[in-house]
C-alpha cells in the first residue's frame, strides 16, 4: 500500500510500507517534510508570534475548511476563514433538533425522500496552482 501523505494538498509521498519503514516515511518523505518548520507559511502565520508553537495549525483542516493547505488553520482567530469554525461551534451549542422517526425505505419511500430532500452544498475547493 502506497502512503499518499499530502497528495490532495499538492505534495505527494512515494513511501511504501512494504519498501520503507514507517519511521523512514514519516521523517524522510516529501509529503511530511514539506509542511515541517515555518518556511512554507503565508501571512498571517508567517508573522505570528505563536508560529513556533503551533506551526501553523493543521494542514488537513485548512485544506478541508478553506480549500487551501497553505491557508491559516481556520481554528485560529487570525484566519480569514475562522467564521466557519465559529459558526460550527455556535450550531453545536444549540439544542439538538427533535429526533425524527426511523423510516424504513422501500422503493416508494426512497422516491418520496429523493424528491423532498435537498442536497447540502459546501464551499468549493480551489485547485492548487
Amino acid at each position: 500500500m502506497r502512503a499518499q501523505t499530502g497528495w490532495p494538498i499538492g505534495v505527494r509521498s512515494d513511501g511504501c510500507v512494504r519498501d520503507s519503514s514507517l519511521r523512514q516515511i514519516w521523517f524522510d518523505s516529501e509529503g511530511f517534510n514539506h509542511y515541517r518548520g515555518t518556511g512554507w507559511m503565508k501571512k498571517p502565520c508567517r508573522d505570528c508570534e505563536h508560529k513556533e508553537e503551533d506551526l501553523g495549525g493543521c494542514r488537513c483542516q485548512a485544506y478541508l475548511l478553506a480549500g487551501d493547505a497553505y491557508a491559516t488553520d481556520p481554528v485560529c482567530p487570525q484566519s480569514p476563514h475562522h467564521e466557519i469554525v465559529s459558526t460550527a461551534l455556535e450550531n453545536a451549542a444549540k439544542p439538538a433538533r427533535q429526533a425524527q422517526p426511523l423510516v424504513f425505505r422501500d422503493p416508494k419511500e426512497s422516491q418520496r425522500l429523493a424528491q423532498v430532500s435537498a442536497i447540502p452544498t459546501h464551499r468549493p475547493i480551489r485547485p492548487l496552482a
